[in-house]
């Protein structure tokens, strides 16, 4: 539990380091640093909005990079914005563990979000005829 802890208070700790060297310094031209920390804060749930500006930063840089382009399909997915986050995983041709999930979770969401909504106009089109 303590190596855990220590572990857990590292990777806390160089993520701090780095966000503030970041701030602190103002324009990073790295895109990889970008987008590593914009993952961080959204895989981790620490700030998933902050994360898709350190991420969009990252495709600002470097715009055709399907990996950053994954990092953000998964922050929208995470802000429950479906259809956006298939959008753009749609055109990510990774064939990678973590990555397929991603797709699979986000094609799992769009689907749920459009059977809600033809759920939710036959119920509102019941109420009308009525």
């Amino acid at each position: 539990l303590v190596d855990l802890a220590k572990q857990n208070h590292f990777k806390y700790s160089s993520y701090r380091y780095l966000t503030h060297n970041i701030n602190l310094r103002g324009q990073c031209k790295n895109a990889y640093i970008y987008n590593f920390l914009g993952y961080l804060e959204i895989k981790y749930d620490i700030n998933v909005k902050e994360g898709l500006k350190y991420v969009q930063k990252a495709l600002i840089l470097d715009p055709q990079n399907e990996e950053y382009m994954d990092s953000l399909a998964w922050g929208l997915y995470k802000l429950h914005k479906c259809e956006d986050a298939y959008e753009i995983i749609k055109n990510v041709h990774i064939d990678d563990e973590e990555i397929n999930y991603h797709k699979k979770m986000i094609k799992r969401c769009l689907h749920d979000t459009r059977k809600n909504n033809k759920q939710n106009k036959r119920r509102t089109s019941k109420k009308k005829k009525r």
